[in-house]
C-alpha cells in the first residue's frame, strides 16, 4: 500500500523538446521539439541542427509520420557538408523514435492487474 493520491497512467498528447548533447560522437548540434500522441512519437518540429564550431551552418527542419522529413540549409559549407549534417538529423530522429515511450514514466494501473 502506498501514500500516493494520485498517478500518471497514460499519455493523451504531449510536446518533449530532444537534443543529441549526451552523443559525444556528434559533429552535428541537433535539437527538436518531438510530439507524442500517447507515447508513440508523431513528428518533429522547430528542429535546428548546427554543425559543431561553425554556429553560422543552421539546419532547420521538421519530420512527420516517420517517412517525410524537410530540410532548410542555410551557409552550409558544400553538398557534403548537408549530406553529413542529413545523415546525423536521420539518426537523431530513429534514435528519438526508438526511445521516445521512455521519457514517460507512468505508473501501471493496478486495477487492470
Amino acid at each position: 500500500m502506498t501514500d500516493e493520491k494520485a498517478s500518471f497512467t497514460a499519455v493523451a498528447s504531449a510536446t518533449l523538446r530532444a537534443d543529441n548533447h549526451t552523443d559525444e560522437s556528434r559533429t552535428v548540434d541537433i535539437s527538436a521539439d518531438v510530439y507524442f500522441s500517447g507515447t508513440e512519437v508523431t513528428g518533429f518540429g522547430n528542429g535546428h541542427a548546427t554543425v559543431v564550431g561553425r554556429p553560422e551552418s543552421v539546419c532547420h527542419f521538421s519530420e512527420s509520420g516517420g517517412s517525410s522529413i524537410s530540410t532548410d540549409f542555410n551557409n552550409f559549407a558544400d553538398t557534403d557538408a548537408q549530406v553529413a549534417a542529413l545523415r546525423e538529423i536521420k539518426a537523431f530522429v530513429t534514435a528519438v523514435r526508438a526511445s521516445g515511450a521512455s521519457a514517460f514514466n507512468l505508473s501501471p494501473r493496478q486495477d487492470y492487474e
